[in-house]
């Protein structure tokens, strides 16, 4: 019996192909549906985190708006002198004598100078 070619007339060869096409094509089908339903959930929660995101994102705006706020000089300076601390140019200057006494000589450096040795593993 004679090979058939792609382009034959028998009509049991193209009902056989179109069965396969089709039986193909469910299977796609049934595959495409089944990924679908398992990732249901993937885009609903893309969109909680993005919403969740823009609003860390607002929160911290915020906070560093108000760390700002707390940390400027002049906030700083009127909390200072409330609570009782003075300038250091007005605070009032003292000294004290300390004396005679001698100052330790400095330490003399090694007669041998460093040596390093390197070695490699």
């Amino acid at each position: 019996m004679p090979r058939q070619g792609l382009l034959s007339a028998d009509p049991a060869l193209w009902r056989r192909r179109a069965v396969r096409l089709l039986l193909t094509y469910l299977l796609l089908t049934l595959t495409l549906l089944g990924a679908r339903s398992l990732t249901r959930h993937v885009r609903p929660d893309l969109l909680a985190a993005r919403e969740q995101e823009q609003a860390l994102t607002q929160e911290r705006d915020q906070r560093e708006l108000r760390v700002q706020t707390l940390l400027a000089d002049t906030r700083v300076r009127q909390w200072a002198l409330q609570n009782g601390m003075v300038l250091s140019a007005e605070a009032p200057k003292t000294f004290r004598d300390l004396g005679t006494q001698t100052v330790p000589p400095l330490p003399q450096a090694p007669a041998e100078p460093l040596k390093v040795k390197i070695q490699w593993n």
